[in-house]
């Protein structure tokens, strides 16, 4: 199990899916009171809030809590959510309201027992009996919640110990259907149950109805040792990895081929195509040379292709690599396809950590014909690769920006990446126009239209503003695709 992936329980806010296996559905033949002031404080998201929590959908219920362990109300609208509160607990039932409380802190916890007891006025000893779960202790031997919470209000929520599975917990067994690798965010109450309304399913392609469903269901029945801080415990969260079935994997490395059997495998020129993981969209910049040697575009190297081949008359495969920005991690990406009359259409997929693979992602190459040893377009116009990269002393940092110019009979495509820190691109450029040596370039960056416009200095010049000189003519930029010595990537 690997450390918590950051950001994970946002992805399942608002998706529909309830709780599988995990206590009894609730029913839906009546509805939550009215609490006009708290929706006009919340505003329209509060009903709507309300309405998944009485359905037992998502996250809904640990909204409503939020509401008052945060102190988002007061006065009025106070009593009124402290009164759907009550109704939610009554509606639910004990079992599903205390696993969705015992995911909150014990201060939390506290918090919303005082908001049900102010609700229930006289009855509410009665209701502490009628809902024990619900009113703790939190999990068996623990002091009570109050205590518990008084215990850890000024603490680091930190357990003492880790979140340990019972070792007779059944496995989870995926689907057909599913992704060939899986990581479920955990969501581990303080009870040692797992909050299935609160665990995140996170894969490439994304999981099916009948992959999530197989996950929830087994981990609703699965126990855990809790965290501990002070002999109270403590909800906490941890990563299960999952293996899909593994005839959706791809070959990897030597089993994809031999380097040297490139020759012809495709029409000599550049392509590019973009492929989006779940954060955001890449752009694929592949260059093929006359004696079919070939590189990709990962800035600021050019990476070898080490296994491009035909697979017969109409497919084709290659394998690079690529470092993913966010993360420093080195990936290679498996590239599988057919030629077509405008480039190559496949799928791609991406190996990381101990040879898991993502599932497949579409990919468009589109093929443009280029003359390296053009130092300016037919039009006139500049080519080759401009930069005003720089690196800042004791930090290494690299901070700037590098443009790559490649003439094509159709125009020029324009390649530009971006540093603060280290490089962030390539991105291709929707539009490119050209005047004497300035150049201006629109380009859809993390999905929003933006453009920019840079001068273009001959090497040595003195850089000011948004000035870029030129490091390398497209020939020399391009020299190891026409290297008869091109070493392969690392694709062991």
């Amino acid at each position: 199990m690997r450390p918590l992936i950051a950001a994970s329980l946002a992805l399942q806010f608002l998706y529909p899916l309830a709780a599988q296996g995990q206590a009894r559905p609730p029913s839906t033949d009546a509805s939550p009171p009215a609490a006009p002031a708290a929706a006009a404080v919340v505003g329209a998201e509060y009903p709507e809030v309300i309405d998944r929590a009485w359905r037992g959908v998502g996250m809904g219920i640990s909204v409503a809590f939020a509401y008052e362990v945060f102190g988002r109300l007061q006065g009025r609208a106070r009593v009124e959510h402290h009164r759907v509160l009550l109704a939610l607990l009554r509606h639910l039932g004990d079992d599903r309201f205390a696993l969705a409380l015992s995911s909150q802190s014990p201060v939390g916890h506290a918090a919303i027992l005082r908001a049900l007891r102010a609700a229930a006025g006289p009855d509410s000893l009665g209701l502490s009996r009628a809902y024990p779960l619900t009113f703790g202790p939190r999990a068996p031997g623990d002091p009570s919640v109050e205590d518990c919470a008084a215990i850890t209000a000024n603490l680091i929520q930190i357990p003492d110990l880790r979140l340990d599975p019972f070792p007779d917990n059944p496995p989870v067994v995926l689907p057909p259907s599913a992704p060939p690798h899986v990581t479920v965010i955990v969501q581990v109450t303080a009870s040692g149950r797992v909050d299935t309304s609160l665990t995140t399913v996170l894969s490439m392609p994304h999981a099916d109805s009948a992959t999530t469903s197989a996950i929830k269901t087994t981990l609703a029945t699965w126990r855990f040792t809790p965290g501990y801080l002070r002999g109270c415990a403590l909800a906490g969260s941890l990563n299960l990895d999952l293996e899909g079935p593994a005839s959706s994997a791809w070959p990897v490395g030597a089993a994809l081929g031999r380097a040297d059997s490139t020759q012809g495998a495709l029409s000599p020129g550049l392509y590019v195509g973009p492929w989006n993981d779940e954060i955001r969209t890449h752009w694929l910049v592949l260059f093929v040379g006359a004696h079919g040697r070939a590189v990709t575009y990962d800035p600021p190297t050019l990476v070898s292709v080490c296994s491009l081949r035909r697979e017969g008359p109409d497919s084709i495969s290659l394998q690079t690599e690529m470092r993913e920005a966010s993360s420093g991690m080195d990936l290679r990406l498996l590239i599988r396809g057919s030629p077509t009359a405008s480039g190559i259409s496949g799928n791609l997929r991406r190996v990381g950590w101990q040879g898991r693979q993502s599932g497949a992602i579409p990919i468009m190459l589109i093929r443009h014909a280029m003359d390296t040893a053009a130092n300016r377009s037919r039009t006139g116009g500049p080519s080759g690769l401009y930069g005003s990269v720089r690196s800042m002393g004791e930090t290494g940092d690299l901070l700037g920006d590098e443009l790559l110019l490649v003439p094509t009979p159709d125009g020029f495509v324009a390649l530009w990446t971006e540093y603060e820190g280290g490089p962030d691109g390539p991105y291709r450029a929707d539009s490119v126009s050209v005047r004497g040596d300035s150049v201006r370039i629109v380009l859809n960056q993390h999905g929003l239209l933006t453009h920019r416009v840079f001068a273009l200095r001959s090497r040595g010049t003195r850089l000011v503003g948004r000035a870029l000189e030129r490091r390398q003519t497209l020939q020399q930029f391009l020299e190891p695709v026409q290297s008869s010595a091109l070493a392969s990537a690392r694709c062991e």
